[in-house]
């Protein structure tokens, strides 16, 4: 079972460039909307506002979604020049580029040869940041998302490879910071869920699992993960631990990891590798009480759990 997700629009802002979801399918009013908005913010806040790059990057997706490409050019031009006079924001170049590179891909008028060539431009930015950091990385995770919603599987699984091997470098290296190490593990854990699916809303441990691990020749059916497809993204869960036990064992962020990895092994019905992590859970927090390495969560009034 692959993860679609990807195709839904919302997703093309992950890297918080935009105000909100441009419309699969806007119209005049909201244009004239999207138009006023950009209008009123220079007048009140000017151009030098870190939301502004934001709002123009918003109207070009309204542009697009109206068939106006060339409109929704000038404009993302615009909101590249602004942002490249800011050499404090240099770094956020890259991922307007991909935000631009993706909104092209996700409207079927616009041109696949220039979002593909946003991509490419943006990735050669990317590659001049430092390797650890987190815009070098956000963006080759991107690149995934990009030729998965393009439907290109082959330079898809290309960028999987890139970016399994530039992670798999920085595992190697001892000089990470906790910030750094944490971002590693973090986009290690997304790879997994690019082999297979996001990791399910599992509040208690107790749960029953949601997926079933079945044999690869195994005919389609819902809720299904095959093996193949398991083992490569257990290989990247448990690369991503390794990373997060880099951590003191008091950075509660480690400890939630270990709990997520119990939680996701459960999920898909894994007994013997779920009470092997809570033996690793317990270890690190010097306790077999379970109720002590699976506290109960807050109330959640809000969603009637609580």
């Amino acid at each position: 079972m692959k993860n679609k997700s990807a195709k839904v629009l919302t997703s093309l802002f992950a890297l918080g460039l935009t105000t909100g979801a441009v419309p699969a399918r806007a119209d005049k009013a909201a244009v004239e909307t999207a138009e006023a908005s950009v209008k009123m913010f220079e007048q009140r806040s000017g151009t030098n506002n870190s939301s502004y790059t934001s709002l123009l990057m918003y109207l070009a997706g309204v542009y697009l979604a109206n068939d106006r490409e060339k409109d929704a050019e000038i404009i993302y031009n615009k909101a590249i020049f602004n942002l490249k006079s800011k050499p404090d924001r240099k770094a956020e170049v890259p991922a307007l580029m991909l935000n631009w590179a993706m909104l092209l891909a996700s409207n079927k008028g616009a041109s696949k040869e220039k979002a593909e060539k946003a991509l490419s431009d943006g990735l050669k930015l990317a590659n001049d940041l430092p390797a650890a950091s987190k815009e070098r990385i956000n963006y080759l995770i991107g690149t995934i998302n990009f030729y998965n919603v393009i439907g290109k599987p082959a330079e898809k699984q290309a960028r999987i490879k890139a970016a399994d091997e530039h992670l798999a470098t920085l595992e190697k290296n001892e000089k990470l910071n906790n910030e750094e190490i944490t971002n590693v593990a973090a986009n290690l854990v997304k790879l997994a869920e690019i082999q297979t699916f996001p990791m399910p809303v599992m509040r208690l441990r107790y749960q029953p699992p949601v997926f079933q691990v079945v044999p690869d020749n195994s005919p389609d059916k819902p809720n299904t993960v095959r093996a193949k497809e398991f083992k490569s993204a257990e290989a990247f869960q448990l690369r991503a631990i390794k990373q997060y036990d880099r951590l003191p064992e008091t950075v509660p962020w480690r400890i939630e990891a270990h709990r997520k990895l119990i939680l996701w092994y459960r999920s898909l019905g894994q007994t013997k590798q779920e009470e092997f992590q809570i033996q690793q859970l317990g270890k690190i927090m010097h306790t077999t009480d379970r109720d002590k390495l699976f506290p109960q969560p807050a109330p959640c009034p809000a969603c009637g759990m609580g």
